[in-house]
């Protein structure tokens, strides 16, 4: 039995010394259940789900139209952001869905129907299903609640797609950028992490005996991952066109700039995952981990809108995040390269970022020694 207690003993030194195993047990599976705690219901005390920004423009000048936008108002899980310039009509709005400001509103009108006393329009982008359906449901209830006392019988809610309304396939084209850029980050991670198999087979010491310097060697693992990264995400898109009809060629020049820069941005942050650690186990270790927490928090498996609001301010901190606000404006918004560019330029300087980051840790580290 002492036997058994010493290897035992030994084998569990040998795990807790080991900072990717742990983080593998314990850290990644207690992130991504306080992500999907927060996002579905519950999460620590005090901690709130985040709300859906809901524009609503009341004309109806009714008492039901009133006590309708006094419902909404009410509804936690809106966050009620209405403007001066939500001038009567629902131009004002349309505008603001229109350049992304926000993707739902609600317009209160006098109805025709007396008895209705209200007519209630949702319009709304419907970029994410989840978020689609939870809003509407929500104006639902809203609207429903309204209706208790004397007040006439609930309207009917209009539900109108401003935008989207043109894209054959919404599902897959809603889908196809997140679930790219996660595979995409695995990949071009995987590639940096290999940085360690050339230094170990001395691969690094014979460039070096030659004229090239450092710096060359990492410019051209970053232009090797990139164009490798540019490729796979056409390969990707091109993939979803074929399989279900997602319309990429009318949007190819500016799809191809978002891709170069979300291909760049997630190069450089495999080239400083290897800048930064001691060794390929713990470059996998820390990829495995940023990766799947981005995607999470960056929105690529459901709306950044559902979670608390700093790990909404965090998914703008993500690679993630941008880059699905870059296909997402090229396909489902129908942007080109010049409307892109806000994103684009987010992009590039993360790429720029994490690469000057790197190369100054590579300059401290022992990867070319």
């Amino acid at each position: 039995m002492r036997a058994v207690w010493a290897l035992l003993r030994k084998d569990l030194i040998l795990f807790f010394n080991e900072p990717v195993a742990v983080a593998l047990a314990f850290a990644v599976p207690l992130a991504l259940i306080y992500i999907f705690g927060a996002v579905f219901g519950g999460g620590a005390e005090g901690v709130r789900a985040g709300a859906v920004t809901l524009a609503v423009v009341d004309v109806s000048g009714t008492p039901r139209g009133a006590a309708v936008a006094a419902s909404l108002a009410a509804e936690p899980a809106f966050a009620i952001r209405s403007r001066q310039d939500d001038d009567g009509t629902d131009a004002s709005v349309r505008r603001r869905i229109e350049s992304g400001e926000i993707r739902f509103a609600v317009v209160l009108e006098a109805a025709e129907d007396e008895g209705a006393g209200v007519r209630v329009r949702l319009l709304q982008n419907p970029r994410n299903a989840i978020e689609t359906a939870l809003v509407g449901g929500l104006v639902e209830r809203a609207v429903w609640r309204a209706a208790t006392g004397p007040m006439p019988a609930p309207a009917v809610v209009e539900q109108e797609t401003v935008v989207g309304e043109q894209v054959r396939e919404p599902g897959p084209t809603r889908n196809v950028g997140g679930w790219a850029m996660m595979f995409l980050m695995f990949s071009l991670s995987s590639s940096a992490a290999s940085l360690f198999e050339e230094k170990r087979a001395g691969l690094f010491l014979r460039l070096l005996a030659a004229p090239v310097r450092r710096t060359h060697i990492l410019w051209s693992k970053f232009w090797c991952g990139t164009l490798i990264g540019v490729a796979q995400l056409l390969v990707l898109f091109g993939a979803g066109s074929l399989m279900y009809d997602i319309e990429v060629v009318a949007h190819l020049p500016a799809l191809v700039v978002v891709a170069t820069a979300a291909a760049a941005a997630c190069t450089s942050f495999g080239m400083l995952l290897a800048a930064v650690a001691r060794s390929q186990a713990v470059a996998s270790g820390l990829a495995t981990f940023l990766i799947l927490t981005m995607s999470a928090v960056g929105g690529a498996w459901f709306p950044v809108s559902m979670m608390p609001e700093f790990l909404q301010a965090a998914a703008r901190l993500t690679i993630v995040y941008w880059a699905m606000e870059g296909f997402l404006g090229v396909l489902w918004q129908g942007r080109g390269v010049w409307e892109v560019a806000p994103v684009v330029g987010v992009l590039s300087g993360m790429a720029l970022g994490l690469n000057l980051v790197s190369a100054w840790w590579f300059r401290r580290g022992t990867m070319f020694r």
